[in-house]
């Protein structure tokens, strides 16, 4: 929970926080993921990309908050020649112990965070 993103404009470059909390009665190690997908750009690929990842441990109950600095190449796409380039200034910053699709929600009982952005 508690989701936000931390953007630079001029770089375009982000951070994304957000509390992850072990609700369990065990310790348990997690990886947090970041996914972006590009909304604006007829280059990018239809699916989220993974953009960051983090492992974390949590006691029985424990909360932490954590920050993750998302790839600046997740923001950019591949043009017809295979050079890297930025086109598209809305994204979706998915962030969560999972993939952003509906089977992983299914399994896990809840979807990823998420939150549009834009440069």
């Amino acid at each position: 929970g508690d989701l936000s993103v931390d953007l630079n404009h001029d770089a375009r470059t982000a951070n994304v926080s957000l509390t992850v909390e072990n609700t369990g009665k065990r310790d348990e190690r997690e990886v947090v993921q970041v996914y972006v997908k590009n909304l604006d750009s007829p280059l990018a690929p239809r699916n989220w990309r993974l953009a960051g990842f983090q492992p974390v441990e949590l006691t029985a109950g424990e909360n932490k908050t954590l920050t993750l600095p998302v790839d600046p190449d997740a923001f950019k796409v591949y043009d017809e020649n295979g050079e890297q380039i930025v086109d598209g200034n809305r994204f979706e910053i998915y962030a969560g112990i999972s993939q952003p699709d509906a089977r992983s929600a299914e399994l896990l009982g809840f979807p990823p965070e998420s939150m549009t952005i834009e440069f």
